[in-house]
């Protein structure tokens, strides 16, 4: 690679994830002399404004008189900078850590980014969240707003973030989401900055976020956690708040690793409640299977029963069939479906076999949700439902993800190709020696020259084996619901 023009290794080290950049800073004095300006495009904010974690000066743009740092910045060279700049990142903070940044770094950010990265925070108890992390006054001791401006339960409102503030011209390619607590209320709508209604792509990572609740009922049970389909709109928001222009919507059911379930930490997913039976009225008011069934000690009902399901595809469902975006649904797998044997799905599901889905409940909606078949017949075709390794392997995930965060995902994905790898080559046949090549030859051949009918049945047999595919190591899954055609 060091024997490429210049401008060659810039556009190959551009296509590199920034932690594959951090790693060649340490291959040779050439290779980091040209990797570290790079960290120059990609901008986090801070407590102190603008950063660039990894770059020779991570505050180029700090405007304090007298500040003594390593690798300062010219003022031409600032201007550079900021022109550059492809991706934007804003994490989770407290209200008063973006607030004042500006009397540090008087800067205008460029119109223009690739890529524009919100990770929400935990939602408030309305079940909303936004990139404020919720406090309470009592104990944050940075509040300076009115008991009169708060909730009736001492949580802040929404104050406006100054990050997403400095974000007022950017029109950014991609949007993309983290932390979304689907099963909730949504995200604020101060969230994103006006203009990224201009984004072609959005990519939002789903979370199964539920709200605590000491509340208990019947004398068993807990109503912790339950967030019931009927109360929230978290799935309805999510459509709502993409633009109609956009051209591509990636949702990601996020699970820390293979094999696990993305589901609520409620009662309707802990192994007592379905040892003792769902009690009547369910606390969280539906999504039960209807089923009459008698429960005892010895009797476990072992049916899924979810608080939010039916709700949930359904309002998906009716987003999915307004926009004219390409949807594509990532790691649905990772949801057990209703009315399915729980401890039976949840074995196949760690175990990698053939699993248990919600894809038929989800299209049946999507149909349902189409006035007509041929309106369902033609969205269809835009509407993809895939494996979170297959994401993985199109490469999408890099915009999204650090290596860290899906490093066991990674991980299987590795394992599966060196699976299919070996796979292929057992079955490629084994090379002959030339006396072996002769005598086949000769076995192969009749006196009067031509092939005999078991030979050449055996080298069709051969072909069709040669023909089939190698990779078959992605877990098949199978739908949860009646077969009905759709």
């Amino acid at each position: 690679m060091l024997q490429l023009p210049v401008e060659l290794k810039l556009i190959i080290l551009r296509l590199l994830p920034r932690e594959d950049m951090f790693t060649l800073l340490t291959v040779s004095k050439e290779l980091k002399a040209l990797v570290h300006p790079l960290f120059y495009e990609h901008m986090l904010f801070t407590k102190a404004g603008f950063a660039f974690p990894h770059a020779p000066n991570p505050f180029p743009l700090l405007d304090v008189p007298n500040l003594q740092v390593p690798n300062p910045v010219l003022d031409e060279e600032r201007d550079s900078i900021v022109n550059g700049i492809r991706t934007i990142t804003i994490v989770p903070h407290f209200f008063a850590s973006c607030a004042g940044w500006q009397n540090l770094q008087k800067r205008i950010l460029p119109p223009n980014a690739e890529v524009l990265k919100v990770e929400l925070a935990f939602p408030s108890p309305d079940g909303i969240a936004c990139g404020h992390r919720p406090v309470r006054c009592g104990h944050c001791g940075r509040c300076q707003m009115n008991d009169d401006d708060h909730d009736a339960d001492g949580a802040h409102p929404f104050p406006e973030c100054g990050f997403i503030d400095a974000l007022h011209s950017i029109t950014p390619n991609k949007v993309v989401i983290k932390n979304y607590p689907a099963l909730l209320n949504g995200q604020s709508s101060t969230c994103l900055p006006k203009l990224a209604d201009a984004a072609s792509e959005f990519v939002v990572v789903l979370e199964p976020h539920a709200l605590p609740n000491s509340e208990t009922v019947g004398g068993y049970y807990f109503a912790d956690a339950c967030p019931n389909g009927d109360d929230h709109m978290g799935a309805m928001a999510l459509m709502d708040m993409i633009p109609s222009n956009a051209t591509e919507v990636t949702l990601v059911f996020m699970t820390p690793k293979p094999g696990t379930e993305w589901a609520p930490g409620c009662k309707h997913y802990e192994y007592d409640w379905y040892a003792r039976g769902c009690v009547t009225p369910c606390p969280c008011g539906g999504g039960c299977c209807d089923r009459d069934v008698l429960h005892s000690d010895d009797d476990v009902e072992e049916e899924q029963q979810s608080c939010w399901q039916s709700e949930f595809w359904r309002d998906l469902a009716s987003g999915v069939a307004k926009s004219k975006a390409r949807i594509n649904i990532v790691n649905y797998s990772a949801i057990i479906p209703d009315c399915v044997n729980r401890f039976e799905a949840l074995e196949t599901l760690k175990r990698g076999g053939k699993r248990l889905t919600a894809r038929k409940t989800f299209l049946n909606e999507l149909r349902d949700a189409h006035e007509t078949k041929e309106a369902y017949d033609a969205r269809l075709p835009n509407v993809h439902l895939m494996s979170m390794e297959n994401w993985i392997r199109s490469g999408a995930w890099e915009d999204v993800f650090e290596r860290k965060e899906i490093s066991l995902w990674l991980d299987r994905v590795e394992k599966l190709k060196t699976k299919a790898k070996w796979k292929a080559i057992a079955k490629k046949p084994k090379t002959k020696t030339a006396k072996q090549k002769v005598k086949s030859a000769k076995a192969s051949t009749t006196k009067d020259g031509t092939q005999s009918a078991e030979a050449a049945s055996a080298d069709t047999a051969k072909q069709a084996t040669l023909s089939e595919p190698a990779d078959r190591s992605v877990p098949m899954e199978i739908d949860a619901t009646s077969s009905s055609g759709l």
